[in-house]
């Protein structure tokens, strides 16, 4: 079939092309579909021409799939097992925001703030009903943050049957598995448990049984994939491009930039310029720190090819925006800056991209041209700044 771009958390898109990859122009239902982009489950089979629908009670996220999935169904609402109104907490990691008062409390307690705020609910039968009545479903996605069980109970398996089922099995943020509170519902419904992937469970239609052979092995070389990462914050000034690419550790929460997770991480800000002489751009970047973190002094180091430009040590006492400037001196035509954060004085591990356990963040705000000959003097005079940001 080809190679494939993975995008999903957890290679979930790997494992359902590997089995429904054949398929031309199938068709899918993505609850609780957060990001278009981001740890999209989706994202591969619209590029390779699926269509489908995406729901999505968050507006800003619902706006980017107004835009970006212009040719899917977008649903800004949230799903249960009643037809109604009910209050949403969303929470300032936006990809944990739910319907469940007590999860959103947790993770208040975590340092995360939840706003609540009053959505539509409808079920997943009258969704199907709506507008996929005579469509087959190809596979079926949830994640909802504690609420699967509401999702399950509210549609009608006799007649709207998903081939594929993957739904998020573990408590938010942990590996604490929840699946037993609602795996019978689908069970019942003859689906057969096929898969589990440390962080979802997979479920077969048992009428398409013949898939099943699919789900033996996880995504390996064979799979003949890579992994893609959205660019974030991409700015373009005067023919200069400046974008993020993600390495160790770091992955995407949107809206607001890029994330890391544990101990050690490092992410890379590439300068692509076209012209035929030297540049300076001043780079202006916001940096956020995890409170749990800040009384351990996290250390940023900021460098540029073989040369360090700048350490930032945080000694903050709140999760406030912190803006850096930086000068960058580019005479090549590819350039990266790498950063780097460590946080070895720290006894806590935050965990793993695929748990969402987040540590530090930064966004690009602004990026510009300066053509100031003084100012690359000082660059050169100057390699190593220390700013300290309280």
């Amino acid at each position: 079939m080809g190679s494939i771009n993975s995008y999903a958390q957890n290679f979930e898109d790997v494992m359902l092309w590997r089995a429904l990859g054949h398929i031309p122009n199938g068709f899918y239902i993505d609850v609780g579909a957060w990001s278009p982009d981001t740890d999209s489950v989706t994202r591969l089979f619209y590029e390779k021409g699926w269509r489908g629908i995406n729901i999505e009670p968050n507006p800003k996220f619902h706006k980017q799939y107004l835009h970006k999935r212009a040719e899917d169904i977008n649903l800004n609402v949230a799903v249960s097992d009643e037809i109604g109104t009910a209050e949403i907490y969303f929470v300032s990691n936006p990809g944990l925001s739910s319907l469940d008062k007590s999860i959103a409390e947790g993770h208040v307690a975590s340092g995360w703030t939840a706003k609540p705020s009053l959505v539509n609910v409808t079920t997943l039968s009258k969704i199907c009903e709506t507008f996929s009545e005579n469509q087959a479903i190809h596979f079926l996605k949830v994640d909802v943050e504690g609420f699967e069980k509401n999702v399950f109970l509210g549609n009608d398996w006799k007649k709207y049957r998903p081939w594929i089922i993957v739904a998020e099995a573990t408590l938010p943020m942990t590996q604490v598995e929840n699946y037993e509170e609602w795996e019978y519902i689908l069970l019942d419904a003859n689906y057969l448990f096929v898969y589990a992937d440390g962080l979802n469970r997979f479920y077969l239609a048992e009428e398409h049984k013949e898939l099943l052979k699919f789900f033996k092995y996880p995504p390996n070389v064979f799979d003949n994939f890579s992994i893609k990462k959205d660019v974030q914050n991409t700015l373009i000034y005067n023919s200069n491009t400046v974008y993020c690419e993600l390495n160790n550790g770091f992955h995407i929460i949107e809206p607001w930039g890029v994330w890391c997770s544990g101990k050690l991480a490092s992410m890379s800000i590439g300068i692509r310029e076209n012209q035929n002489y030297p540049i300076l751009i001043n780079l202006k970047i916001a940096l956020k720190i995890f409170a749990p973190l800040l009384e351990y002094s996290p250390l940023i180091k900021i460098s540029q090819q073989e040369s360090i430009l700048a350490y930032v040590l945080f000694r903050s006492t709140t999760q406030e925006l912190n803006e850096l400037s930086l000068i960058i001196h580019c005479e090549n035509e590819e350039s990266d800056l790498i950063f780097e954060i460590t946080n070895e004085g720290s006894p806590m591990d935050f965990g793993s991209v695929d748990n969402r356990i987040l540590s530090f963040g930064m966004t690009i705000l602004s990026a510009e041209i300066v053509k100031d000959d003084e100012m690359g003097n000082h660059l050169q005079k100057n390699p190593h700044i220390i700013g300290i940001l309280s």
